[in-house]
Formats: structure tokens, C-alpha cells, sequence
């Protein structure tokens, strides 16, 4: 033990956050999702349903701030679909990671 401080110091701060974590409380709600999920399919139908006549309107006839109305409506619809889609993103490096952790296990 040539420095007390190098073990007081670690020892004082690990004193001092456990009893902040040991007090901390979680409080979960209980959430009803079976009334919620016909809901989003059917807005998402609905949101897919308005994209498709969009798309399908003749844009020649129509004046500028006609098509920029319609541009951000389809902006709009598109974020709220991305919102709302539920999947599991995996990036390229997570996807190497899980196959090198596979070809070392296995």
C-alpha cells in the first residue's frame, strides 16, 4: 500500500452511488395493446389507400401549389408510415459481428 488515495477514492464513489442506485424505483403501467393494434392496420391501410390515388392523379393539370400541397401530403403519409412500422433494423456491422460470433461458437 505505498498510496491509500488510489483505494479511498474508488472506494468513496462506489459508497456514494450504490445508495442513489438502491433507492431508485421502477414503475411499470400496464399497457393494453389489443385495442391499439387493429387501429394502426387500419390507419396504415388508410395512409397506404390515399399514397395509391395520389400516385394515381394526373399531376399535368394541376397548378404549382396544387403539386406542392400533394408533395408534402405524401411526405407527410410516409413519415407516419415509417413511424408506425414495427421490424428489426440490423446495420451491416451488426450482422458481421453475428456471424463471426457464430462461426466461433459453433
Amino acid at each position: 500500500m505505498k498510496n491509500p488515495a488510489l483505494y479511498l477514492v474508488p472506494l468513496f464513489i462506489t459508497a456514494s452511488v450504490l445508495p442513489i442506485q438502491l433507492k431508485a424505483e421502477t414503475v411499470t403501467t400496464p399497457v393494453i395493446s389489443e385495442a391499439t393494434v387493429p387501429s394502426e392496420k387500419t390507419e396504415m391501410t388508410v395512409l397506404m389507400d390515399r399514397l395509391e390515388a395520389i400516385k394515381a392523379m394526373d399531376a399535368t393539370m394541376m397548378n404549382a401549389e396544387d403539386k406542392k400541397a400533394l408533395r408534402t401530403e405524401v411526405v407527410t403519409i410516409n413519415e407516419q408510415l415509417k413511424n408506425q412500422a414495427d421490424g428489426v433494423y440490423l446495420s451491416v456491422g451488426a450482422i458481421i459481428i453475428i456471424v463471426l460470433l457464430l462461426i466461433v461458437l459453433f
